[in-house]
């Protein structure tokens, strides 16, 4: 049978399980007074030893390569910081000349298009200029052109003015008024 959060069935009293509570805390206080643990950052504890170090030549050699490894490990760390650092410095580098090489590359490629247009356009019209030419070089074309363009006529012609369709359209949209 459980009372609350003391178990009755092993029959042990509330005094018996604090006086049991407050040995132990005597005996951790003991151990702590004599500076036999530390207490560490979490609230767990360290024990310490109580060791006498030796002085020899041995353990003086051994400090001293301890030493000279710790100085390498720490220029070794300034080694490798300092080429982290050149190697950022050098992707940025890259990385910033290839996004200003990229806009400069469509912005060449926009204008290049936009000539491409021109010449095209261009090529049309000499095409067209060459036709005339052609064209101005025929007799027959060029008296047609001088009877539409100028009314000369050959001896006997009579010319007669025909209007187009289009200005027949365009003369009844003037004459309408609303």
């Amino acid at each position: 049978m459980i009372c609350g959060d003391l178990d009755v069935t092993n029959h042990v009293t509330l005094t018996e399980l604090f006086n049991g509570a407050n040995k132990i805390y005597q005996y951790l206080f003991n151990i702590y007074t004599m500076h036999l643990f530390v207490i560490n950052k979490e609230g767990g504890f360290i024990l310490k030893r109580n060791i006498a170090s030796m002085e020899n030549a041995y353990i003086q050699n051994q400090k001293v390569k301890e030493k000279v490894i710790a100085k390498r490990r720490k220029l070794l760390f300034r080694r490798l910081a300092l080429f982290t650092v050149i190697a950022g410095v050098i992707t940025y580098i890259m990385i910033s000349t290839y996004i200003t090489r990229n806009h400069q590359l469509e912005a060449k490629k926009a204008e290049k298009e936009k000539l491409d247009h021109t010449v095209a356009a261009i090529n049309k019209q000499q095409a067209l200029l060459k036709n005339q030419i052609v064209k101005l070089n025929d007799n027959d074309y060029i008296a047609k052109l001088a009877r539409s363009e100028y009314f000369l006529s050959e001896k006997g012609e009579i010319i007669f003015n025909i209007p187009d369709s289009n200005s027949k359209k365009k003369n009844k949209q003037e004459d309408v008024s609303y």
